[in-house]
């Protein structure tokens, strides 16, 4: 996982120190296209589960944040005006569709060793 955030970190970098500020929507555009891709990159398989290291995610995501000087606020009111998740629900997201595609059968997982599914037809004790 150091890897991955060495990756994105050498990015971002490479994004402050090489190009000038372009505007919020073109600075978006290049952290989706060269950072995010590596913060993604096999998320919901080494799933970060230690605080230290989900802070470590979102840190790289926050500094892209404060890069754009024309956001000022909280780190979650400059994800919501550049429409980003957070790292950790992006991986929530990225859980729901993995289980999904399981219980559809559009993965090869076999969803009867990963799952008890209940086939009873009441909800919530109704008929």
């Amino acid at each position: 996982m150091q890897k991955i955030i060495k990756k994105a970190n050498r990015m971002q970098v490479f994004i402050s120190k090489g190009l000038e500020y372009e505007g919020t929507g073109v600075m978006l555009q290049i952290y989706k296209t060269l950072v995010r891709p590596h913060l993604e990159y096999c998320e919901q398989f080494w799933a970060p589960h230690l605080r230290k290291d989900i802070l470590v995610l979102e840190g790289v995501q926050r500094g892209f944040t404060e890069m754009i000087p024309a956001l000022q606020g909280s780190y979650e009111e400059r994800l919501l005006k550049l429409d980003l998740f957070s790292r950790e629900f992006g991986r929530f997201r990225g859980d729901l569709i993995e289980v999904f595609k399981i219980l559809t059968g559009k993965d090869r997982a076999h969803k009867d060793k990963l799952f008890s599914l209940i086939v009873d037809s009441k909800t919530r004790g109704k008929v």
